[in-house]
């Protein structure tokens, strides 16, 4: 295995988290089908988080075109939430698939990688701030035989996040490292 040359790294795979846009729930679930097929599938949170912004857009445009019936009939706050939330809804319902049959993982339109190429998984904490609100959230990467990772979902909840890793791990047949439930993790 080629190994990168940073401060954070451990058998050249690096301890930092990945960057990905976070949400403060868990929008993914792990669904194992078979022994063929294990897929990442949004949750009713998800659905109904984006659905809620949609909702909510429409609503705007309607009370706005109601209350001002000569105004313009394009609200560009009411598309504003539209907008956001048809593209939440888009994110979560992106493919996110272990296909043993194919052979493939595949992560939305991203070209299918092989299973074969996986070498492990890594489970990483990471803090999240903001002015108002702090909380850990849990990266479940996949690492290639050089040492680069992709990031697979990520989770708020630390129990689900383990169980759901470790499921994965299993189902794959390779090894999970655990940088929630280890020591020795140092980022």
């Amino acid at each position: 295995m080629a190994k990168n040359n940073c401060e954070t790294c451990v058998d050249g795979i690096d301890l930092q988290p990945l960057w990905t846009i976070k949400i403060n729930f868990d929008h993914r679930q792990l669904h194992i089908a078979n022994s063929d097929l294990a897929t990442f599938k949004p949750t009713r949170a998800a659905f109904a988080f984006g659905s809620a912004f949609v909702l909510v857009g429409i609503a705007i445009a309607v009370l706005m075109l109601a209350l001002a019936p000569k105004a313009p009939w394009f609200n560009p706050f009411g598309a504003v939430f539209v907008a956001i939330g048809l593209i939440f809804l888009y994110l979560a319902n992106r493919k996110i698939s272990f296909d043993h049959f194919s052979g493939t993982y595949r992560k939305g339109w991203n070209k299918p990688l092989l299973i074969l190429m996986i070498q492990s998984l890594q489970l990483l904490p990471e803090m999240v701030s903001s002015k108002k609100h702090h909380y850990i959230c849990y990266q479940l990467n996949l690492v290639l035989p050089d040492g680069a990772r992709q990031n697979i979902v990520t989770y708020t909840n630390k129990k689900k996040a383990a169980q759901d890793a470790k499921k994965l791990a299993h189902f794959l047949g390779i090894e999970l490292w655990n940088g929630v439930e280890s020591d020795d993790y140092v980022p």
